[in-house]
């Protein structure tokens, strides 16, 4: 045709002033090309940055799946305890994760939770898992594990740290738990609930942090309850959190009973952090290993 669409634009929306001036000056035909012209190519400038939001939602689509299917697609059974869990990111993807390792010596658990939301959180959260997963099934101790991958997120200066919890349980019930600057977990006794303390730094702030676990005995039908600060910084439409009495109250209920009344506290509230949930139920020792010991 002649015409780029600068060319074009100008000439509709400087002379072309009225139908009449159009009906006199142009062949009614001519003009039509014009006008489809400038359309059509209206609608191709749109179409490069339409595609690029088109190709950064199916990169989030494939980031989601991925991150979901790094979380346990089955958690471990075995006879002397039950785990139950979900995370839930507030966005496409998130930093919260937990993972379950079951080894010949017993039950690793992770809660998880990268500072941040987003693209750069979930990126972190993966590599902290894929570091964990690597060292505990090694048999690497928890403080042990824990210390190299705050040594290697401080050695390389990547802006941001992680809260979190680890615990090992083996058959006999002697829990192991280090806490770093995550939530407390509660523990669930005979109807009685008590949270467990915190001792360590975040991951990831302090190259020399040193990393100390704390032991406690879980009875059979214990439950122990781990979470991020999602959970207990959920905020209802009054802006009230959900916090750390509400969810010691409703803990003796059970995993179930903490997610309905998590939903039901929220309401029509939106989702502003990731959430993540964990619950611990010891069962006691099997039969055929307490024969044997």
């Amino acid at each position: 045709m002649g015409l780029d669409l600068a060319d074009a634009q100008e000439w509709n929306e400087q002379r072309n002033q009225t139908t009449t001036w159009a009906q006199h000056y142009a062949d009614e035909e001519a003009l039509a090309d014009v006008l489809a012209f400038i359309e059509a190519s209206k609608e191709q400038e749109k179409l490069p940055g339409d595609q690029a939001l088109v190709r950064i939602q199916r990169e989030l689509e494939v980031a989601k799946h991925i991150q979901q299917q790094l979380m346990p697609a089955a958690i471990p059974q075995v006879p002397y305890a039950t785990v139950k869990a979900y995370s839930r990111p507030c966005s496409e993807i998130g930093g919260d994760f937990f993972d379950v390792i079951a080894t010949e010596n017993g039950l690793t658990l992770l809660v998880v939770d990268v500072s941040g939301k987003g693209v750069s959180a979930a990126v972190l959260a993966s590599t902290i898992q894929g570091m964990l997963f690597a060292l505990l099934t090694s048999r690497r101790p928890l403080a042990e594990a824990i210390t190299r991958v705050n040594e290697y997120l401080c050695q390389r200066d990547v802006g941001k740290y992680a809260t979190l919890v680890a615990i090992h349980l083996p058959p006999d019930g002697e829990l192991e738990i280090l806490n770093a600057g995550s939530v407390e977990p509660l523990l669930v006794s005979e109807g009685t609930v008590r949270s467990l303390p915190c001792n360590n730094l975040p991951v990831g702030l302090l190259e020399m942090s040193e990393f100390h676990t704390d032991r406690t005995r879980m009875k059979p039908g214990d439950r122990l309850i781990a979470t991020t600060d999602g959970i207990v910084e959920a905020e209802n439409a009054d802006y009230e959190y959900f916090g750390n009495d509400r969810l010691m109250a409703v803990a003796v209920k059970g995993f179930a009973e903490i997610e309905l009344e998590l939903q039901n506290f929220r309401g029509s509230a939106p989702q502003s952090d990731d959430l993540t949930l964990l619950e611990l139920t010891y069962h006691g020792v099997p039969s055929d290993l307490a024969g044997s010991s």
